[in-house]
């Protein structure tokens, strides 16, 4: 029989368990993770009505790094276009700290917009599947010697879900703007909708497939032919079926109910496991006020 101070042990154990690191989640509970940020996004930008996809697209201002030219896909594609429409940018071109190293920037200014968290930022994700060590001389007993680096070797790691903050072009005055670089035309970066039905989507980055069980058809409706468009660079209206007051309310609320959750760190992809109500039951009956609405 165990004692009072042993109960006492396993008891503190269990309600001062260390929050788990980052860099200890498996690939799935960063995606996890990562989806309610995706989440949260997409909801503040219909909440606050600056939603890329509510609003008709003459032609597409592509996001893309114009350090390297490159345009960004998917989901990435989609958060940073949200952030244009929401902080009022005239360009969708986005960089790291690092990138403006590269780009001449001035260090004091990148070292104020890094402590500055007024200054507007886009957090995007990608899979590490390798990283970059240096390699260095050695000496007769097969010791590095320091400070002769050759090369940097590409050693692969386990997949994993990383992600890194961008922020626009405007915000930095002291880039040589000559070293920029035009979105890369020459090669075709399309937004992927959904996996092949013999994929296994472990290892890939989020896509529209993973957002899209969390929302109002209305809203996937719009954002999946808001990406198609985007694909063909070709114009953009949303779709023609509009909410009826009671679907707007039942949109806002269910909008409400998502930060929330997002808040509190409630799971979102184990939808089995949640009381929220299905699309089907809103497809069945629209007029009836959902308990808790699982889309947006």
């Amino acid at each position: 029989m165990p004692t009072e101070n042993e109960i006492n042990q396993t008891y503190t154990s269990k309600i001062e368990t260390p929050k788990k690191k980052w860099e200890d989640y498996t690939i799935q509970e960063k995606k996890e993770s990562f989806l309610k940020h995706i989440l949260k996004e997409v909801a503040q930008s219909i909440k606050g009505k600056y939603a890329p996809f509510t609003q008709p697209v003459e032609k597409f201002q592509r996001a893309y790094n114009p350090y390297n030219g490159l345009p960004f896909t998917t989901l990435n594609s989609l958060i940073l276009d949200i952030k244009q429409k929401q902080h009022n940018y005239k360009e969708n071109a986005w960089i790291s700290l690092k990138d403006a190293r590269f780009l001449k920037a001035d260090k004091n200014e990148i070292n104020a917009i890094f402590n500055d968290k007024d200054i507007p930022k886009a957090q995007v994700h990608y899979i590490k599947t390798f990283e970059m060590k240096p390699v260095y001389e050695m000496d007769k007993k097969g010791n590095k010697i320091p400070n002769t680096q050759i090369v940097k070797e590409k050693i692969p790691v386990d997949p994993t879900l990383e992600t890194r903050f961008l922020y626009n072009i405007e915000v930095f005055k002291t880039i040589d703007k000559s070293h920029l670089k035009p979105i890369n035309k020459d090669q075709k970066y399309r937004n992927y909708i959904s996996h092949q039905k013999d994929f296994d989507p472990t290892n890939a980055p989020l896509i529209f497939q993973d957002l899209k069980k969390f929302l109002f058809d209305h809203t996937a409706g719009q954002i999946i032919t808001y990406l198609k468009a985007q694909n063909e660079n070709t114009g953009y209206i949303p779709p023609k079926k509009s909410l009826n007051e009671i679907e707007k309310i039942q949109v806002e609320k269910a909008i409400d109910e998502a930060l929330k959750n997002i808040a509190e760190n409630k799971n979102l992809l184990n939808p089995k496991s949640s009381k929220e109500v299905s699309k089907r039951e809103i497809i069945q009956d629209k007029t009836k006020k959902p308990k808790k609405s699982k889309s947006l």
